[in-house]
């Protein structure tokens, strides 16, 4: 039995002892539900980026700890680095 089924037949005669959490209904993490903080950031960053500014620094400027971090948080977002997006080296823009 899966652990989405077993979830719901607790949900559905009241098990009180597992506790329901999205994760256990579905495939999502809590951090899935929440994504505005970061997704802004990351809008944030990516507006800066059509500046002279360099990479480390808007890194920086909107909270991420380094230039790394931004760029594989850029990239599972948006599909391309940072440096890519900057040079014009992506298919599309989303």
């Amino acid at each position: 039995m899966a652990s989405t089924t077993r979830a719901w037949v607790a949900f559905s005669i009241g098990a009180a002892t597992i506790a329901l959490t999205p994760a256990a209904l579905t495939s999502f993490t809590p951090a899935k539900y929440t994504p505005g903080k970061r997704h802004w950031q990351l809008v944030q960053a990516k507006r800066s980026l059509h500046t002279a500014q360099p990479l480390v620094d808007i890194a920086i400027a909107h909270g991420f700890y380094d230039q790394s971090h931004l760029t594989r948080a850029f990239k599972n977002a948006f599909g391309v680095t940072p440096g890519q997006y900057r040079r014009g080296n992506f298919v599309q823009d989303r």
